[in-house]
């Protein structure tokens, strides 16, 4: 028997370190699995959203559509890596 790590997540690029967030959010999916997984369940995203919101906010996210909050606008910025020995020259960086 395999067993499959839920949610199946890889940050770019792999040649650093993820950030420590993604195992916070990677808990939170994991937590409503039940409810939000796409092969039992068929809930679009904004019902998917409303879901998580909570704990998405407990470990400091700003969530869309929450609080009368519709869009949330963010700049990206381009990080080089080049220094970094990675194959990727750039990577977007959203704050």
């Amino acid at each position: 028997m395999v067993i499959m790590e839920y949610p199946k997540w890889i940050c770019y690029p792999r040649c650093i370190e993820h950030p420590e967030w993604v195992e916070d959010v990677a808990a939170i999916f994991r937590k409503h699995k039940s409810t939000i997984c796409s092969i039992n369940n068929h809930c679009k995203s904004d019902e998917v959203l409303e879901i998580i919101r909570q704990d998405l906010e407990s470990v400091g996210f700003l969530v869309e559509g929450g609080n009368g909050t519709s869009t949330i606008k963010r700049p990206v910025f381009l990080v080089s890596m080049e220094s970094q020995n990675c194959s990727t020259k750039s990577i977007p960086i959203i704050r």
